[in-house]
């Protein structure tokens, strides 16, 4: 029972109660109803119902060996591997919805103000560029109004960057690529970086 049900509940038992104590004509004098009429009568009763808008997401790598597709849908990861002197992909699922019927916009930025795949222990980073391709190191994402390879931005850009742009009610599955590429004399070695994204109901 909300809390305004309960109120009208309370009010309603101490009426009851006043209507108990009080004489016949008492009560002819405070309640006045409609006059009765010898057809049918009828009243009317609107209800109203708001439903607050929202959006949603979730991240999948598409394959069935994300360790986290069952238990985190707000994490994924998106591997790959490469020999130096070479290039490739890698692709990944956003899932995006929103109740709201002015739609919905999802952005991308790097998680941090380093753009760089970090290599561990030291080994060097892979900048992130608008070109990827065997014998640069370099990685880049495409994918929704990212129609070519794409730097990434960081944190605090001056803008994040756009991936989808809706104006309805609406769920989609946004496919995106990273692109990955690695100099002749690439070290051996893991490389990672995180990305954000993030979808909220346009204004």
């Amino acid at each position: 029972m909300t809390k305004s049900t309960k109120i009208v509940a309370a009010l309603g038992v101490a009426a009851g109660i006043g209507v108990a104590a009080l004489p016949f004509g008492a009560f002819a004098a405070t309640y006045n109803p409609q006059p009765y009429e010898v057809t049918d009568q009828s009243a009317d009763v609107q209800l109203q119902l708001t439903i607050a808008e929202g959006v949603g997401i979730a991240v999948d790598n598409g394959q069935a060996t994300d360790p986290d597709e069952d238990t985190d849908k707000h994490h994924a990861l998106i591997a790959a591997s490469l020999n130096p002197n070479a290039a490739g992909t890698a692709t990944g699922i956003v899932t995006i919805g929103t109740n709201s019927a002015s739609g919905m916009k999802l952005v991308v930025n790097d998680k941090d103000t380093d753009t760089n795949l970090v290599g561990a222990n030291s080994i060097g980073n892979i900048p992130t560029s608008a070109t990827v391709a065997a014998g640069t190191s370099a990685w880049g994402i495409s994918g929704g109004a990212l129609s070519s390879t794409t730097a990434m931005v960081a944190s605090d850009a001056a803008s994040p960057l756009t991936v989808y742009t809706g104006n309805q009610a609406e769920e989609i599955d946004q496919t995106m690529t990273y692109s990955f590429s690695t100099a002749p004399d690439q070290a051996a070695g893991v490389y990672t970086d995180v990305i954000t994204y993030t979808v909220s109901v346009n204004d």
